[in-house]
């Protein structure tokens, strides 16, 4: 992703978790799916360093806090010592400490970062382990299939070659799937840098737009990197592969529609301060109805069809289910290890 301001824009700030540009009322972060995003006071407690710093930290003072209630009770009924105040201060400091720092990342996790159970990181790390585990499928078959030829003779391996033949191409079929969601997750968290533009650009003055034309400019960069880096991939001929790039297509014309409103935001902007300029400027180009092809810009897919999709996806992961049932047995037959 390209490098994003930290300075709010007045209708986004950064979140305080993944600095993905974020709504000021909004409960969870889109992207990374923390829980309130733009909590100042959470993002001081992430600021002192880990969960577990931060729970040990909060532990040796709830210690010292402790230790000082109890010494100043036996003070007030006339017992103690100096000495043993401070042994006991000091215990319960460390005490506290290494119970905040055991705990602290779980309670952290609970009440600081809770997230989405479907935000877009975790659909995107949840695609990466899919794939790499039908890699790793990949694998196993190839190796298996080098077995059955160097050991046993044709008529043999006739069924079990059939069996591994049908178990690759239904890992392949699930992998181009999941390979495509990941290309879709990719452009939604693309699209994330431009909601500030988005917003403000009816509204920008000069210097503000000339920031945001520079935005839309990197991010078109970006965009058209994916692309190229998509279009040399097997995967960019298949059925659903055309389909994402037809999409990112739609994206890159966005990009230039926004750009153009900027241009002509910015000039307006400038003749609103001069106003020799303005009463020859011609407002009805300052905010051409560019509406419809922006919207494509602010839309994020639906992600996680993998998991909860439709009938023909339930049923592939069915068949990949049976077929990698049928390369275990095949496993079983040749006594090869698991």
């Amino acid at each position: 992703m390209t490098d994003r301001a930290t300075a709010a824009t007045g209708s986004h700030a950064p979140c305080r978790h993944c600095s993905a540009w974020v709504e000021p009322r909004a409960q969870h972060c889109p992207i990374c799916g923390v829980t309130a995003p733009l909590s100042v006071w959470r993002k001081h407690v992430a600021a002192v360093g880990s969960s577990a710093d931060a729970g040990s930290v909060v532990g040796g003072g709830a210690g010292v806090g402790l230790a000082l209630a109890v010494t100043a009770a036996f003070s007030a009924a006339g017992a103690g010592s100096v000495a043993l105040a401070a042994v006991g201060t000091l215990g319960l400091a460390l005490l506290g400490a290494r119970l905040g720092r055991r705990h602290g990342p779980a309670l952290a996790e609970r009440y600081l970062d809770a997230r989405q159970p479907r935000s877009l990181l975790t659909v995107r790390d949840d695609l990466n382990a899919r794939v790499a585990a039908l890699n790793e499928s990949g694998k196993r078959i190839a190796a298996l299939r080098a077995k059955l030829t160097a050991d046993l003779a044709g008529a043999q391996t006739k069924g079990a070659l059939e069996v591994l033949q049908a178990a690759a191409q239904a890992s392949l079929r699930q992998h181009d799937r999941l390979s495509t969601e990941l290309w879709r997750v990719s452009l939604a968290q693309w699209q994330n840098q431009l909601q500030p533009a988005l917003a403000t650009w009816r509204t920008l003055d000069d210097r503000g737009a000339e920031a945001e034309i520079a935005r839309v400019e990197r991010a078109r960069l970006e965009l058209q990197r994916l692309v190229s880096g998509w279009m040399a991939q097997p995967l960019a001929n298949t059925d659903s592969g055309k389909q994402v790039l037809v999409h990112a297509g739609k994206l890159d014309q966005a990009c230039e529609a926004l750009k153009r409103a900027l241009l002509l935001r910015q000039a307006l902007a400038i003749a609103e301060a001069a106003p020799g300029v303005a009463d020859a400027f011609d407002r009805s180009t300052a905010a051409p109805d560019v509406q419809g092809q922006l919207d494509v810009l602010r839309e994020r897919e639906e992600l996680g069809e993998f998991l909860s999709g439709g009938t023909d996806s339930a049923d592939e992961v069915h068949r990949l289910q049976a077929e990698q049932e049928a390369v275990g047995e095949v496993e079983r037959l040749l006594g090869a290890d698991k």
